[in-house]
């Protein structure tokens, strides 16, 4: 079984201010090797409130139209959009689970069995 690594999301906000269109993105998991990075980065260490926004521009592979993720990009969401965007982040790294439809043997019902992932397969 392979574990999911692409995500999709929608913004609670357009990127288009005065827009109602949705904005959908998609973000990747992150990697052992991105944390390294931020915290090397030189933004991040003059201002560890930078962490996210590193962060964000290396895991979020795109965004509406928006192909070239980088910091511009997360800097200019509104608060309620990066604060998305954070939990989002917190929820598909650090909540892997999947649930499975199993069936009682006795009365039939169909019941749903969550697992959380730790670790690999």
């Amino acid at each position: 079984m392979k574990i999911k690594s692409i995500f999709n999301f929608t913004l609670p906000e357009s990127l288009e201010h005065g827009n109602i269109k949705k904005t959908y993105g998609t973000m990747r998991l992150t990697k052992v090797k991105d944390i390294i990075d931020v915290f090397h980065d030189m933004r991040v260490k003059k201002n560890p409130s930078y962490f996210y926004v590193i962060l964000l521009s290396k895991v979020v592979k795109n965004l509406g139209d928006n192909k070239l993720i980088n910091s511009k990009v997360i800097e200019n969401l509104t608060p309620l959009n990066f604060s998305f965007l954070v939990d989002f982040f917190n929820q598909i790294n650090h909540n892997l689970s999947t649930s499975y439809p199993i069936i009682c043997e006795n009365c039939r019902k169909v019941f749903k069995l969550e697992l959380e992932i730790v670790g690999e397969f």
